[in-house]
């Protein structure tokens, strides 16, 4: 069947309406990733300032306590190392927790983006189903109208050739027809293979055929139906269209 120019805006609709749709979620996430990275750049500042002002304190905090041992007599004794290597256990101990908060708060922020990029990246693939779905539904709409449409352009040429047939039958045949009805060149043998190849589609792609038996019912309910046409004649096809299944 070929594809109408609304099959194939409708076709195109559905392509460009999801991609936009995923690509507008993917800026998004994007948008999140960069502002959760922000966050991470200014915590290894943050760090820094904070590792370099505790540096600071305890430098001030050895100093005055080295100052205030001094006053009391104890310069050069066993008591000044000990307060420097205490203020250095100090040291290490502070920076050990800011480097421990720091990782901690890192792995914090790492999650929440994931977290985050996941959220918009399922909210985006619902958007694009629920698009697809609607879009989907106005194909199958569509795809039936088509259908339809050609089982009628079908059907008329059909009906054409039988009123072509009548004008061009012989004059013994003419008085035959006024006696028994119109007796077409065609056996009913004939016109069924017609109507049912009319009506299949090869779907080459897919290596089977596709047989609108809906259509052929239709098509040879029709010549039954054409008073016009012999008796014997439209028996004929109405046997042969129910020994193939075609009619009920």
């Amino acid at each position: 069947m070929a594809q109408t120019d609304t099959m194939k805006a409708l076709l195109k609709r559905l392509e460009d309406g999801t991609a936009a749709i995923r690509a507008r979620y993917e800026s998004l996430a994007n948008a999140s990733d960069a502002q959760y990275r922000t966050k991470i750049a200014e915590l290894e500042t943050d760090y820094r300032g904070a590792v370099n002002a505790a540096s600071a304190q305890a430098q001030i905090n050895l100093k005055n306590n080295l100052e205030k041992m001094a006053d009391a007599g104890y310069v050069r004794s066993g008591e000044t190392v000990q307060a420097t290597i205490a203020s250095g256990a100090d040291r290490a101990k502070m920076l050990s927790a800011l480097s421990i908060q720091k990782a901690k708060d890192k792995r914090g922020y790492e999650s929440e983006m994931a977290s985050a990029r996941a959220s918009l990246a399922l909210t985006g693939e619902k958007e694009a189903a629920d698009y697809e779905n609607k879009v989907s539904e106005m194909i199958l709409a569509q795809q039936n109208a088509d259908r339809e449409y050609e089982a009628e352009q079908r059907q008329r040429a059909f009906d054409n050739r039988i009123k072509q047939q009548s004008l061009t039958s012989s004059v013994r045949e003419s008085e035959k027809k006024s006696e028994e009805g119109i007796v077409p060149e065609k056996s009913p043998y004939e016109y069924v293979q017609e109507i049912v190849k009319q009506n299949s589609t090869y779907h080459k792609k897919k290596g089977y055929t596709v047989v609108d038996r809906r259509a052929i019912l239709l098509a040879i309910s029709a010549v039954v139906k054409d008073t016009r046409l012999s008796y014997r004649y439209r028996y004929e096809m109405y046997l042969y269209g129910k020994s193939l299944g075609y009619i009920k």
